[in-house]
């Protein structure tokens, strides 16, 4: 039994040191998860913000491509009423010339 004493001590200092280890590891783990759950959680906010600031930019994206159509079709019905109206001043251009005609030939 003597004999075993000093391995019986060893063991014991042996677990203890054992015990001291996991314990350091534990707490390093520890903080390490919490220093990534700090970093999730910045990400996450960060996450939250860039898709409410994506969702403005579609918002107004889709504001501005309504209003290029709105536009555009404000732009094709002013060049057909322009192709009318010079329609128009031509016909009364061709009137005015004929009369003239016929006015010097009177």
């Amino acid at each position: 039994r003597q004999r075993n004493q000093p391995s019986r001590q060893h063991d014991l200092e042996f677990a203890a040191e054992l015990g001291q280890g996991l314990l350091v590891e534990v707490r390093r783990l520890q903080a390490l998860l919490s220093e990534r759950e700090e970093a999730l959680r910045v990400i996450q906010i960060e996450k939250a913000r860039l898709e409410q600031q994506a969702e403005h930019l579609e918002n107004r994206v889709r504001a501005f491509d309504e209003s290029e159509q709105k536009y555009k079709e404000e732009n094709w019905n002013l060049e057909l009423l322009n192709q009318d109206l010079l329609a128009q001043a031509r016909d009364q251009q061709e009137i005015e010339d004929r009369l003239h005609a016929e006015i010097q030939r009177l």
